[in-house]
């Protein structure tokens, strides 16, 4: 026989459910209006330091680490030997990366190393290599000093579109882009994204606050206006990339960026060790620093006027298709472009069609009611 609680026992589990439900709630509430709270500390710091922090010159130097997987950058099945060489697996070298924005939100992204490239003969050599990259606001400009199986020194030229900075978003600037610029188009941070995911985690005997940003963790000091000092690329594959931030104090007592370490892990592995060589701020930057200088010779691509060219300075000499072989690049440049056909209007065609037709024909019915007449 099924025994029945009094009344009173009942009420009270009841009650005793309802309170710890309620409190359990309540600690919930609190926790996730203190996580709010603190993630509008995180906000209103790099939101004032990006305000504060109205331009900005930053150039740091390092040494870049490239190690290739067997099969990087080949289809399945693909012998090496037969297409072109491949740089060594493991290749290690000095590079200079430069970040520049004025208060006009032009940007310029400078990067300097030594590449490997692939000249005529197909004989692999180690060439030094350079990149700039301009936003001026109308548009991109993309300069390369060495490209293709020739050393072509290239310019591109992009339309801006609504694309925002995605061409200055490179990897080599993104620690950069981190500290000075989370939230603008060149940054790397989407406010709506941003939840707090740790509120103390210690890294390198630091308490820190841990934010998740969508698939990424953000490690940041609040003792240091909450600036980021580790980065994981991906939650669920710490080994994918991990960048990792150092900060020196400058002469008014602020806190910038001083080096970083960039370990990146895919179907390459990319490490990088960086640090800051010279650092300006709210400084007059020239009109120049947002122009490229192109030295003679520089194969123009222009996607705002549809132009194909190679720059001579005072004069273009434009490429016609077909016209460059892949190894013909020297003989271009040297050689005057052929003689274009000159093709009228069609319009000035007919219509002086139609005036000659016109003028036959008035003639030989002046003619004929001449003819006429006489007879």
């Amino acid at each position: 026989m099924r025994r029945v609680q009094p009344l009173s026992i009942r009420a009270v589990r009841i009650a005793l459910g309802g309170f710890v439900w309620m409190l359990v709630m309540r600690t919930g509430f609190v926790r996730a209006q203190a996580n709010e709270a603190r993630l509008e500390r995180v906000v209103d710091a790099w939101a004032s330091r990006q305000e504060r922090v109205k331009s900005f010159d930053v150039a740091a130097r390092g040494t870049w680490g490239m190690k290739l997987s067997p099969g990087f950058g080949l289809a399945p099945g693909a012998d090496p030997q037969k297409l072109f060489p491949r740089p060594p697996s493991d290749t290690t070298y000095v590079a200079e990366v430069r970040l520049t924005t004025d208060v006009r939100g032009r940007v310029r992204d400078e990067f300097d190393q030594i590449w490997w490239a692939v000249p005529d003969g197909l004989l692999g050599v180690f060439r030094p290599h350079k990149v700039i990259s301009i936003d001026d606001g109308k548009a991109y400009t993309d300069f390369f000093d060495v490209g293709g199986g020739v050393p072509i020194p290239n310019c591109f030229i992009y339309n801006r579109g609504k694309e925002g900075r995605g061409r200055i978003s490179h990897m080599r600037n993104f620690a950069i882009r981190m500290v000075y610029r989370p939230f603008d188009e060149m940054g790397t941070v989407v406010r709506s994204k941003l939840k707090v995911a740790e509120e103390n985690a210690l890294w390198d005997g630091r308490r820190t606050v841990v934010l998740q940003h969508a698939d990424e963790l953000i490690w940041v000091d609040p003792e240091r206006e909450y600036l980021p000092v580790r980065y994981q690329m991906s939650k669920s594959n710490p080994s994918r990339r991990i960048i990792e931030f150092s900060y020196k104090e400058d002469d008014i007592g602020d806190w910038v960026l001083a080096s970083w370490k960039d370990d990146y892990a895919g179907g390459f592995r990319f490490t990088a060790t960086m640090e800051v060589t010279s650092f300006s701020v709210n400084q007059g930057l020239p009109d120049e620093l947002f122009a490229i200088s192109l030295p003679p010779g520089t194969w123009v691509h222009d996607e705002t006027t549809g132009e194909s060219y190679i720059d001579h300075g005072t004069r273009k000499r434009h490429v016609g298709p077909g016209e460059f072989n892949g190894l013909n690049y020297k003989d271009l440049v040297e050689r005057d472009e052929p003689q274009a056909w000159w093709w009228p209007n069609p319009l000035f065609v007919l219509g002086n069609l139609a005036l000659i037709l016109g003028s036959a024909a008035a003639l030989y019915f002046i003619r004929r009611w001449r003819s006429h007449a006489a007879s």
